[in-house]
């Protein structure tokens, strides 16, 4: 036995931040789903956005519907992600990952429409969590944007 393969994983970017959050029907369940972001933000625009979907598909998958849709796009102030209006950029992009970048499978216990709308939710939360993620790196308080 030689030595363990080893992995090597960049260091984030200056002005970026990342969320990961996942949806389980019960604490001992696995997650039904899962999504990890990291946005980049300059001058109060998002850069770069990558997003990435677990058990929203057959295999882990990025959305890059959803990543195109924030490019350019303004982050706005401070969001709790629990109530994004309909017309948020955040919620916009988990419509999008949910509808254009994720194939879900049904399942006994949620059907598609039910797993399209909890891609579309964590989706939106996730990025929510990124964008507060970047203002906590670069020490920008609740009620300041950036």
């Amino acid at each position: 036995m030689g030595e363990p393969p080893s992995v090597r994983y960049p260091l984030l970017a200056e002005h970026t931040g990342v969320g990961f959050i996942e949806h389980r029907r019960t604490h001992f369940c696995f997650a039904q789903v899962a999504v990890a972001a990291v946005l980049t933000v300059h001058d109060g625009v998002i850069s770069e956005a990558r997003i990435g979907l677990v058990n929203c598909a057959d295999r882990p998958l990025r959305a890059h519907a959803a990543e195109q849709a924030l490019t350019g796009v303004e982050i706005g102030p401070p969001m709790d992600g629990y109530q994004l209006p309909e017309d948020h950029p955040f919620a916009r992009a988990g419509r999008i990952a949910a509808e254009q970048d994720a194939a879900p499978l049904a399942e006994p216990y949620a059907d598609l429409e039910y797993r399209r709308h909890a891609i579309a939710v964590v989706a939106a939360r996730t990025l929510c969590q990124a964008a507060n993620d970047h203002r906590s790196r670069i020490g920008e308080t609740k009620g300041d944007s950036q």
